[in-house]
């Protein structure tokens, strides 16, 4: 069965990007697919950028006033009727054959809701600029909700192997219906509307389905965030225009740092589901974050930013119990330095190929990559990644995996057997 899959794309000024997006959207073979581009009021040529398609399967929206990027989200996803949705940013892009074969997963495996893999390209002109990651897994396996969110509290497992909706997953539109009807609204709950829906959902489902497989790439751009974090003071400036009647979680400050920004996502959806924050919980999950985070802010460009830095870990620290020593320690070595620590470019490898645990590390530019959609080509090639061949393998896998399902108990474990 071939299920209606809508992807959503997010977007506000970034036609350069969202050209090569489009490319590996539209060259999905798969006919029960939306794509739904949601234009943030974009100054620039983006509307020309979708026309030039001429692909009925792509629908154009746009917000009647410029928006935050959370509005632009519920926006987006007030126009998805049924099926299942995933969201994908105007600089990421789907691998060849990906919606055919998380479609067949969700078949084989009875699931309503996918995440994956992702891998990573990064675009030219940003810090690493042409290296692609490719993880080299090939299994898919049913997922327990709970047991990865134990980890992820105790801050040793990673946002992304939970349950997402963006840029690596794909949900039943009629379960966030359900959450945004009993919230009142959805992504608008957060200024992290990636990190806030993959908690909740991970939360709200007891199993789904993980493929540890790149079915698509998530593209690092200079106008990406993820692209400008080195640029502090523009992003903090941007969030506070974008977001003026949004105030930070009570228990975290304002800082241009990702793990704190997955914090203020996690700490609203614990909010959202009524679930009280024990300042012993604060604790287990913040401090290995706040000293990642006095490790971090010496590599900042201003020492204007890094004094803010500090200060932000110490009000968070004493927002929960935490104690200071470690930000007195940094910041007593810190200021012992007589020059300013800049962040050091990092050292690009000889070899094209570099493998590192399970993934693969290339320098694209020794393949004349410049985009997503070349990245995603390139890596759909490199992993012999076609519907046919991937999902044999993957459903040997599945087989297997099946054996050490004993946590879902051994009736269960058989029934996937049997299915074989």
């Amino acid at each position: 069965m071939e299920r209606k899959i809508t992807i959503v794309v997010p977007t506000r000024e970034r036609a350069d990007t969202l050209l090569y997006c489009l490319q590996t959207l539209v060259a999905q073979n798969y006919d029960r697919l939306e794509i739904l581009v949601s234009d943030n009021c974009s100054a620039d040529n983006t509307l020309d950028v979708v026309k030039s398609f001429n692909d009925p399967r792509i629908r154009y929206v746009k917000t009647p006033l410029r928006a935050d990027m959370s509005s632009n989200w519920e926006f987006a996803f007030d126009h998805v009727e049924d099926g299942y949705v995933g969201f994908l940013g105007d600089d990421d892009g789907y691998l060849p054959g990906a919606l055919g074969i998380a479609n067949a997963i969700l078949e084989e495996t009875g699931q309503t809701s996918l995440s994956w893999q992702s891998g990573i390209y990064n675009w030219p002109g940003t810090e690493n600029e042409n290296s692609l990651i490719l993880p080299l897994g090939r299994d898919f396996y049913i997922a327990s909700s709970k047991a990865l969110l134990k980890k992820f509290r105790r801050n040793n497992f990673g946002i992304r192997n939970l349950l997402s909706l963006y840029p690596n997953g794909i949900v039943e539109v009629k379960k966030i219906k359900e959450l945004k009807s009993r919230f009142g609204k959805f992504f608008t709950l957060t200024n992290q509307p990636d990190i806030f829906s993959t908690i909740v959902l991970t939360s709200e489902l007891k199993t789904f389905a993980y493929a540890n497989a790149p079915l698509s790439l998530i593209g690092i751009s200079k106008k990406s965030n993820a692209g400008s974090a080195y640029e502090s003071s523009a992003v903090i400036n941007q969030y506070r225009t974008e977001y003026r009647e949004y105030s930070f979680h009570p228990r975290l400050e304002l800082f241009q740092f990702t793990p704190l920004a997955i914090a203020e996502g996690y700490f609203r959806a614990l909010d959202a589901l009524n679930t009280p924050i024990s300042n012993s919980h604060a604790k287990t999950y913040l401090q290995p974050m706040l000293v990642d985070m006095v490790q971090f802010i010496p590599t900042l460009n201003s020492r204007e930013l890094q004094q803010k830095g500090f200060e932000a870990v110490r009000k968070i620290a004493g927002k929960n119990a935490i104690g200071t020593q470690f930000v007195d320690a940094a910041v007593a070595l810190f200021n012992s330095t007589p020059t300013l620590t800049n962040h050091a470019a990092p050292q690009k490898s000889q070899a094209s190929f570099g493998a590192r645990w399970q993934e693969l590390q290339v320098d694209t530019t020794k393949f004349a990559l410049s985009t997503i959609s070349d990245a995603c080509a390139f890596a759909g090639n490199t992993l012999s990644f076609n519907e046919a061949t991937r999902l044999n393998f993957f459903k040997s896998s599945f087989a297997s995996e099946a054996l050490n399902l004993a946590r879902f108990g051994r009736r269960f474990a058989e029934k996937l057997l049997l299915k074989k």
